[in-house]
């Protein structure tokens, strides 16, 4: 009966893997597609601001925000006297259904990232309690997998992301990199510049062993979070100071 059940087990485990190996890749595919939307869309605010800008310049230098710039564009006529040229009606409406469409890609977009971030807490319930669900599909989509990415060492998940830095500090001998795309965590990038290789580290470490956990059993452990709370309440308190340069 001990070997039937342990048996049992070994297939639900086996599923689980299946399962997971499958979710990753639509969530890879999902996360490569955002980031080609976001390179678009910053070509089209871009272009966006220099063709307005003939007309309405004062506008650009008002306002600094990409999708409320387009909003304004598309919805509202110069009311002001303004530097800019006095086109044609024709020029101003191409330019407001440019700003509409370009605003129907930003608006897909936050669709995207809903979407990335619900597939990934599925997916991965400790990783996503541990860090944001949008930073974990990007680890994901970096190692390869979750497969990959339960494999690697703490060290290796700290500097993902930053493979240029790192073929510098190879090549040529630059400093190595403290830190590779976990630097968009908040609790590393708001941290004073001494404690974020530390913080780094620590939740490299807890990201390694919460993987595990979503790939071998997909059992959530809250533990894992927490005591990363923990450390890091103790590197803000033990590196309070900037330390004295010798």
């Amino acid at each position: 009966m001990k070997l039937d059940n342990e048996y049992y087990i070994s297939l639900v485990k086996e599923k689980i893997k299946k399962a997971s190996e499958s979710k990753d890749k639509v969530i890879i595919q999902a996360v490569q597609a955002l980031e080609q939307t976001d390179q678009s869309l910053n070509f089209f605010f871009e272009r966006l601001r220099e063709w307005y800008g003939l007309y309405f310049p004062e506008l650009c230098d008002r306002i600094e925000n990409h999708a409320e710039f387009a909003e304004l564009v598309k919805n509202e006529e110069r009311k002001e006297k303004s530097m800019g040229a006095d086109l044609e009606d024709t020029d101003i409406e191409m330019m407001k259904s440019f700003a509409d469409k370009t605003l129907e890609i930003y608006n897909f977009r936050e669709e995207l990232v809903r979407y990335i971030k619900e597939n990934t807490e599925k997916l991965t319930p400790n990783l996503s309690n541990l860090i944001n669900p949008l930073l974990v599909a990007k680890l994901i989509s970096l190692a390869g997998s979750l497969k990959n990415l339960a494999m690697l060492p703490a060290s290796t998940i700290q500097v993902l992301g930053a493979e240029p830095a790192l073929f510098r500090h190879l090549r040529k001998g630059a400093k190595p990199p403290k830190h590779g795309i976990i630097f968009q965590d908040p609790r590393i990038h708001n941290a004073p510049k001494w404690q974020r290789g530390k913080i780094a580290r620590s939740l490299a470490s807890k990201i390694a062993i919460a993987a595990k956990l979503d790939f071998y059993s997909g059992e959530f452990d809250e533990s894992v979070s927490e005591d990363f709370e923990i450390r890091l309440d103790v590197i803000r308190e033990k590196y309070k100071e900037r330390p004295k340069r010798r």
